[in-house]
This record gives structure tokens, sequence and C-alpha cells, in this order.
């Protein structure tokens, strides 16, 4: 049996499986299965046009053997960002283009695309200074959430001192 990294799609999108001809796909979660092929083909592609949001496990099996099982998340089609799962993911994709400079990736050294926001050549020190920037306006939302929430950022420590 082989894992397979998970899938997140909106709902509508197409999912596409890559399995043998002949195989058994089913996709479900715990209390029922949303979409079953019998006798698939190669390759099989499932509109989701009609599936709920949620979890579910994509299972591939070719004559009573699971070959692969794949996570798989629906979401819903309008959904809205929150600004520190943008921060988040800004973060992410500037350390990935840093760690592609660091590894001399060609394509990273030319152009890159960040959330539609297109940069020419820039420098490690503009990338660290970005990606710092989004770090410190990510760490102030997170401190008022939790001051919001009554969660101080100081802890008390206890100390009995004894002869």
């Amino acid at each position: 049996m082989k894992e397979l990294e998970s899938i997140i799609i909106r709902a509508g999108q197409p999912l596409h499986i890559e399995c043998v001809a002949g195989s058994e796909i089913q996709i479900g979660n715990s209390k029922n299965i949303i979409h079953e092929i019998p006798s698939s083909q190669e390759n099989e592609t499932i509109s989701t046009r009609d599936f709920p949001e949620g979890k579910y496990s994509v299972v591939v099996m070719k004559d009573d053997v699971i070959v692969s099982v794949q996570e798989l998340t629906i979401t819903p089609f309008f959904t809205k960002q929150t600004k520190e799962d943008f921060l988040r993911e800004m973060i992410q994709k500037i350390e990935a283009v840093i760690d592609a400079r660091l590894s001399g990736d060609e394509p990273a050294l030319q152009q890159m695309s960040v959330k539609g926001n297109t940069f020419a050549y820039e420098s490690l020190a503009v990338l660290n200074q970005l990606r710092d920037n989004y770090r410190r306006e990510l760490s102030q939302i997170i401190m008022a959430k939790r001051k919001k929430e009554g969660i101080s950022p100081i802890s008390n420590i206890h100390i009995r001192l004894t002869r």
C-alpha cells in the first residue's frame, strides 16, 4: 500500500486520480462513501461538484488489495482567508524562494511571483527584510489575539527559597 500526499481542492474542481485500468476507487470517510467507481479507466478524473465539504480518504484497490490511500480535503468554493493565514502562507513562500536562491536554483534567480506580486530579481537582503516584516506583523496579530482572550505574554514564576 502506498500512502500518497494529501490533496486540498475546492468543491467543483476536477479530482485527478492516478490508477491502473480496472481498479476500484472509493472516496469517503468513516460515516459514508460519497463516490465509488467499481472499474476505473487509467488515470481517472472525477467531478467534485456534488461533494460536500470535509475530509475524506481516496482508496484505490486492485483485486481486493489496497494499492494507495490518499487524504482529500474539499473546501467550500467561497472561503475567507484570515490575515494570519495569509501572512503564514506568504512567509512560507518567501522562505521557499530564499531556499531556492541559496541552493542555486536558476529560475528562482530570475523572477518570482508570490500571491500575485511579481518581483524581478530581488536580493537576499530584500527577501529577508520582507520575511521579517511579515513575521513581525504576524507576531503582533497573534499577541493581540492572545491579549483579547486574556492570555498574558508574561508568565509568573513562583520560587520558594529554603535553607
